[in-house]
């Protein structure tokens, strides 16, 4: 029998293009403050990433750098504006990852923990980056353990069930 068809290529990453006619297109990936974007701009991209199904946002005001075109271009939006909208964005991420923090409780996750101790706390990720902290105990550190993820605890990290680490 012939041999079989190769496998397809594997689908491109995700990136979604700022079409505002200002930026070269095909380099273009992500989105925040481009030059000249106007209010109604900002708030047609807020309203879509609103609806993007994500977990968490990477907000940073863009600088413009010496000697290089972006600091030349005309009409840039002012830092004033820049601050205002980082902040709808962080506040926005923070809903979007409690959200996604809260479907994930009461499930059984492997919790690679970190080696510091952080206010007598030791912290960890699930290997779907939920953020967790447990009191100190340094047998953990550099150890991974499964665990039910019990509550959402007020600095914003998942805490877990009072059951034994396995």
């Amino acid at each position: 029998p012939p041999p079989p068809p190769p496998p397809p290529p594997p689908p491109p990453p995700l990136f979604f293009h700022a079409h505002d006619g200002i930026r070269d297109q095909p380099r273009s990936r992500g989105l925040g403050d481009v030059y000249k974007r106007q209010d109604k701009h900002f708030l047609d991209t807020y309203a879509f990433l609103v609806d993007l199904p994500v977990s968490y946002l990477h907000v940073f005001s863009y600088s413009e750098r010496p000697n290089t075109p972006a600091a030349e271009m005309k009409n840039q939006v002012s830092k004033t504006i820049k601050n205002k909208r980082s902040k709808m964005l962080r506040g926005l991420s923070a809903k979007k990852r409690h959200a996604f923090y809260e479907s994930q409780l009461q499930k059984t996750k492997t919790i690679l923990f970190e080696a510091e101790n952080k206010e007598g706390y030791i912290q960890g990720f699930t290997e779907n980056y939920v953020k967790v902290r447990i009191p100190w105990d340094p047998t953990l550190q550099n150890q991974t353990r499964s665990a039910t993820l019990a509550e959402i605890d007020n600095k914003g990290m998942v805490r877990l069930a009072k059951s034994v680490l396995v």
